[in-house]
């Protein structure tokens, strides 16, 4: 919120030199809306807002916490995982919580969830029911507008800190304004810089955004 208020009051004084419309999205419930419930980005492209005026490329950033203030990453194409939510219901007898079931379920493609819970509910006689609902897209940078702010991201943090990333598991809401129109979805970096010496913490961090937990 405080970098997009950021960036209007500075285009807001560039107006005058500006071609064509910029419009600022303030998404609410970007972790998602409460069950039963509309929000997020699919529902504010439901209420129009990449109409009047129609919009044409969307831009957003999301801070890495896991990168030295003053980098950029980004990549084209797939850039963020879909996320999907599930639930499973089962009807059996109470078990202590130092035995979760679920476990047997750890690190399966949920195509094979269906057959996975069943069993091991049946193995403890027992049954359940899974639901599975597709809440986020593929986050797909178009490499149309990569390619074109590649230029503006390397001038405003110079060639060498403008990184290419490898994709990560985290998800997206702004997936679904890409599914309408053309996107770009990078990270800017905010991971204080180590003072030249200072080997306090020498580790090395993948980034990763965890979403929904």
């Amino acid at each position: 919120m405080a970098i997009l208020m950021s960036v209007a009051e500075i285009l807001s004084g560039l107006k005058s030199s500006l071609k064509g419309t910029v419009k600022f999205i303030f998404q609410p419930s970007e972790e998602g809306p409460p069950p039963g419930e509309d929000g997020g980005a699919p529902l504010m492209i439901k209420e129009g807002v990449l109409e009047n005026p129609k919009v044409d490329v969307v831009f957003g950033l999301h801070i890495n916490s896991a990168t030295e203030a003053g980098k950029i990453k980004h990549r084209s194409e797939g850039a963020m995982a879909a996320s999907d939510w599930f639930t499973i219901k089962v009807h059996g007898k109470g078990s202590h919580g130092s035995q979760p079931w679920v476990t047997g379920m750890q690190r399966n493609i949920y195509e094979r969830m269906y057959r996975t819970v069943n069993r091991i509910a049946g193995s403890a006689g027992a049954t359940a029911g899974l639901s599975i609902d597709n809440k986020t897209l593929i986050t797909y940078n178009d490499p149309a507008p990569v390619k074109k702010m590649l230029p503006s991201l390397q001038a405003t943090a110079g060639e060498d800190n403008v990184l290419w990333m490898d994709a990560v598991t985290g998800s997206e809401d702004l997936s679904f304004f890409g599914a309408k129109v053309p996107s770009f979805f990078f990270f800017p970096a905010g991971m204080t810089r180590r003072s030249e010496g200072n080997d306090r913490d020498s580790r090395v961090y993948e980034f990763t955004s965890l979403r929904r937990e």
